[in-house]
């Protein structure tokens, strides 16, 4: 059976008392670990193993709504840790790969790391925390590379297997933003698709993925499937769309408007000088020129907006090395890790997510093993059609009905009856008009 478990909270859904639940830590606790063993999804977990809590950590908090919707609420990542640590594990890391400009610093308030080393000490249980990222952009201004060792990555090539394989046989050249061009068609093009991921990831027993549920510029949502993109060590190994700038097209914005093209040449020309004098007069050359665009919800660069066709294959190629990713750098044919999602939805992002949300009161915590099916259950609880959003297209053909059991509030309930459960989600700019319910 593929299960997935809705629990509201026990509280009204509006933003005052979501925030204060996320901060009465024992009331938040005795909800967490109630779900916890009620879903029973660690049941099968044996002691001594390496256990891996994937939070979203994608940046540190800028303005004051941030702390509610931005990242993975720090009280919910406390209490589920409390709760992994009552199973005995040999080791726990909490690890992410949050953008180049974040303040690593910043996502940890002192508490958090005092909570640690509390609940270290208590069980004699090692506990890290860990920054994935071998690239750091130090307050926009400096370019550290090489933060970490070699030997702390594993390069996966997942080659013609990729899902990105078939843009590439159509001569699609792949970007990130803010890395040269040069760095990402190197790692993805015909017959080669390669991704570095963090050691610890793929060493782990058990990988409990934490994300915060928003929705997503580029992908249309963001949650269990998205959050594994931070397990990444090079950004540049992340396909985030396809230039207009190539002889075919792409899907960084719609159309084939000059003024746009001349935008993204600038920008993707300004990446080069990263951390140089030129980086900025380029980039802002760039904006400049993007000004003087015909104006579309749906023309921004980057790719975000809903004709974007490669952000959501890599997200799936990375779930893939997730799931069957083994040591030695190889797909297997057997998963060879446990995956448990905890979606943190008690308050969560609507709008430009996800790195500008804002609060969306859901007031609501999710969980299974199927972080597709778990996806598809959130999309349509934000108002959204799974159906209408690529990330998530797939998984619709693929569900079997029979095999699926939804509970709310341990209350099973149809797939078909979800949009009666809905709190309606603003989508991305981008998006408007074309991932919202009909």
């Amino acid at each position: 059976m593929q299960n997935v478990w809705i629990n509201n909270v026990p509280c009204n859904k509006n933003l005052i008392e979501l925030s204060c639940f996320y901060e009465n830590y024992i009331e938040l606790k005795s909800y967490l670990f109630d779900i916890m063993k009620k879903t029973e999804v660690f049941n099968d977990v044996g002691i001594d193993k390496k256990i891996l809590l994937k939070p979203n950590w994608v940046y540190n908090n800028v303005k004051e709504s941030d702390k509610l919707c931005l990242t993975t609420h720090p009280n919910i990542i406390l209490a589920v840790l409390e709760f992994i640590l009552q199973l005995r594990p040999s080791s726990v890391i909490i690890g992410d790969s949050p953008i180049q400009s974040c303040n690593w610093d910043l996502l940890h308030s002192s508490g958090f790391i005092k909570k640690i080393i509390e609940l270290q000490e208590i069980n004699k249980i090692s506990i890290k925390i860990v920054d994935f990222r071998n690239e750091k952009w130090e307050q926009k201004r400096t370019l550290q590379k090489n933060c970490r060792n070699k030997s702390d990555y594993i390069l996966y090539d997942l080659f013609t297997d990729s899902l990105l394989e078939p843009l590439s046989v159509l001569n699609k050249t792949f970007r990130v933003g803010d890395y040269a061009l040069e760095e990402t068609i190197k790692n993805h093009n015909k017959g080669t698709h390669k991704y570095l991921i963090a050691r610890e990831v793929i060493d782990a027993d058990i990988i409990v993925n934490l994300p915060k549920l928003k929705t997503h510029q580029k992908a249309g949502i963001t949650n269990g499937l998205k959050n594994y993109v931070g397990t990444i060590g090079d950004k540049a190994c992340l396909a985030h769309y396809s230039s207009n700038l190539s002889q075919n097209g792409g899907d960084c914005f719609p159309g084939n408007n000059l003024i746009r093209k001349s935008a993204e040449y600038f920008k993707e020309i300004s990446y080069k000088f990263k951390g140089k004098f030129f980086y900025y007069p380029l980039h802002y050359l760039s904006s400049a020129i993007w000004g003087l665009a015909p104006k579309s919800n749906y023309a921004n660069l980057s790719g975000a907006w809903y004709g974007n066709d490669t952000v959501w294959r890599m997200v799936l190629d990375i779930n893939k090395i997730m799931s069957f990713g083994t040591l030695n750098g190889e797909i297997s044919s057997v998963p060879q890790r446990k995956l448990v999602t905890i979606s943190d939805a008690i308050i969560a992002g609507q709008c430009d997510g996800p790195l500008n949300p804002k609060p969306h009161p859901m007031g609501m915590v999710s969980i299974s093993k199927n972080d597709f099916l778990l996806d598809y259950i959130m999309a349509n609880l934000m108002g959204f059609e799974g159906s209408k959003i690529p990330l998530l297209r797939s998984c619709v053909n693929t569900i079997d009905k029979s095999e699926v059991q939804v509970y709310l509030d341990g209350r099973r309930i149809n797939l078909c009856d979800l949009n009666k459960y809905s709190i309606k989600a603003l989508p991305p700019k981008g998006w408007v008009g074309k991932m919202e319910h009909t």
